[in-house]
């Protein structure tokens, strides 16, 4: 596709030398860097996750193993909010 971009003269300067010296077309060194610079966004932006809130849950309650779901739903089905069991 052919278009028109307006940049500084010191950006086309560094273009062409680069050009010179990869001996490619001014527009195929341009081309480049722009791929390069939208494959270091897309990355930028997966790698901006941001981190999972933690909690200090504190320790178990006597009784409570967390190995063993029964005593867990046995907690659970008494009927009382979480907050109340603390």
């Amino acid at each position: 596709m052919r278009t028109t971009l307006t940049v500084s003269e010191e950006i086309y300067s560094e273009f062409k030398i680069l050009a010179a010296q990869s001996h490619e077309p001014v527009s195929s060194v341009i081309e480049t860097a722009m791929r390069e610079y939208l494959l270091l966004r897309k990355s930028h932006q997966l790698s901006e996750v941001p981190d999972l809130p933690t909690f200090d849950g504190g320790e178990l309650l006597p009784g409570v193993n967390l190995d063993d779901m029964s005593s867990v739903y046995e907690l659970l089905d008494q009927g009382q909010p979480v907050d109340a069991i603390r």
